[in-house]
């Protein structure tokens, strides 16, 4: 049975990213909980610090949401991992429905506006979170991807949208 020296001594050896979770959903609105607190736990096991945890349950959530709502019964992969070179958390969530994800600008319109922007607000909640979003689309389906840097930077909340 693994300590948790020990596995602080495992995140530590360099290497590719390290798949700490890999788990599959239906895409529905009740299992948004579960993936939040999949996500949450795992990361806190591994020693991210509560902040980091926090934003990677709020992303993870507002992720798996936006499939929920636009690929609404696919199966949506969920991962984590840990990239050991990059110091940082990554965050997958695919699914193999339709529809596709257009990643709104820092600078969000809705936010000077006051409108609602198109669809919600779950992908400027990620991309005013999370150090980096990217959306890969496919045949059968698409993949946002986000990463949180393991250690916090001190300007986490001045955002510039």
């Amino acid at each position: 049975m693994s300590t948790q020296s020990d596995l602080a001594h495992l995140m530590r050896t360099p290497a590719a990213p390290d798949v700490l979770t890999d788990v599959r959903y239906r895409a529905v609105p009740e299992n948004a909980r579960l993936v939040r607190n999949l996500i949450g736990s795992t990361a806190d096991l591994y020693g991210a610090d509560t902040d980091t945890v926090d934003d990677l349950r709020m992303c993870v959530s507002e992720a798996f949401n936006n499939t929920a709502v636009h690929a609404t019964g696919a199966i949506a992969r969920v991962r984590l991992l840990i990239d050991h070179v990059h110091d940082r958390w990554v965050v997958e969530v695919a699914d193999d429905g339709s529809g596709s994800i257009r990643l709104p600008t820092r600078k969000a319109e809705s936010v000077v506006t006051g409108e609602e922007p198109e669809g919600g607000f779950g992908l400027h909640v990620i991309r005013a979170t999370a150090d980096e979003i990217a959306v890969k689309c496919r045949a059968g389906g698409k993949t946002l991807t986000f990463t949180v840097s393991k250690h916090r930077r001190s300007d986490r909340n001045s955002h510039d949208w």
